[in-house]
């Protein structure tokens, strides 16, 4: 078993945990943690061409994860709910925030699967592997120049593979909660900003306060339905709720001396809890003062190339995305020489 973890928002999805927040002591609910799906109080079903069911492939916490199936943002998995959990205060706790651990996986292919020298798998309908394979009675192909094997079809010539598009990656994260009144919540979630956590996985975050169609939700949420924006596999490692008040601490910049036209890199390191976190670069000639400061780019890592001599000040100012936390700037001195 393996462990492995600017938003474009509607309403949102963050009310499944926002709902807890109303029947528990505190904001801190798990949602999923990698139980089982008898004890996980979820119904998995697919929805449209999508797919949904347990899995031991890749474990964020517990003992399993939800393997979700998309084909786009309409066709994905559906969540149901054992006992619909209702929205009543659920934003009493103005901290409180939505955190979803994901881990996208490789695109599985069809070819290259076969077992042994020549053989592929045996099997009903199989698929054409490398070039050079010999026909067998049907199923996968196996690797190029071996010897016949029960059940290998033929394997694609270099012509034909040439012709294949590589397939888009998800980039985002589709979620939509039903509620009981027949209203639903829809969220988009993008994966660049989320947190890497550990072997893949990845944490989506955000704040209910940031969600204003979530003052005027009643009823209780029933469902909630997972979708990517591409055809690809999304592993659910973990769905709760927390309380997050961490302000962004940002680590400092050195101080560097670095030749004129020389390429230089700057890495930004920051944390701020369950916070997204934005971060803007800025280059200004030492004791320059502008205010807002102008954004030169934006990333974690940062290459510039100074083409004066001189003193310079490189700006990092690190936002959470939502901008419900101050932002914090620290600035590292460059002294560049002929």
């Amino acid at each position: 078993m393996k462990r492995i973890s600017r938003p474009i928002m509607t309403t949102a999805a963050l009310s499944l945990a926002v709902a807890l927040l109303g029947t528990a002591s505190s904001a801190d609910v798990t949602i999923f943690q990698g139980q089982t799906q008898q004890s996980s109080g979820l119904k998995l079903l697919p929805w449209g061409s999508g797919s949904a069911e347990p899995s031991e492939r890749y474990v964020f916490t517990g003992v399993n994860s939800i393997k979700v199936r998309t084909h786009g943002r309409y066709q994905g998995a559906r969540l149901i709910l054992d006992k619909p959990v209702p929205l009543s205060n659920a934003l009493a706790e103005g901290n409180a925030c939505l955190e979803l651990s994901v881990l996208i996986a490789d695109r599985e292919t069809a070819g290259g699967v076969g077992r042994g020298p020549g053989g592929g798998m045996l099997g009903p309908g199989g698929m054409g592997g490398s070039s050079g394979g010999r026909p067998g009675q049907g199923g996968r192909g196996g690797s190029s120049d071996g010897e016949m094997g029960p059940g290998g079809m033929g394997g694609a010539n270099s012509a034909s593979q040439s012709l294949i598009t590589e397939p888009k990656p998800i980039k985002n994260i589709r979620r939509v909660d039903v509620l009981s009144d027949g209203k639903t919540l829809d969220l988009l979630m993008p994966m660049e900003y989320a947190q890497s956590v550990r072997e893949g996985w990845k944490t989506l975050s955000i704040p209910f306060s940031a969600i204003p169609a979530l003052k005027s939700a009643e009823g209780s949420i029933t469902e909630v339905r997972l979708f990517g924006d591409a055809v690809g596999t999304i592993y659910l490692g973990q769905i709760r709720t927390v309380v997050d008040a961490t302000p962004i601490r940002v680590d400092y910049l050195p101080d560097r001396t670095v030749a004129v036209n020389d390429e230089v890199t700057f890495n930004g390191s920051a944390e701020a809890g369950s916070s997204q976190l934005l971060y803007q670069w800025t280059v200004l000639k030492a004791g320059e003062k502008l205010s807002p400061l102008p954004v030169d780019a934006e990333g974690k890592t940062f290459t510039h190339k100074f083409r004066k001599n001189g003193d310079y000040e490189v700006h990092l100012t690190v936002r959470d995305l939502y901008g419900k936390k101050q932002p914090v700037t620290t600035v590292g001195k460059v002294r560049v020489t002929l």
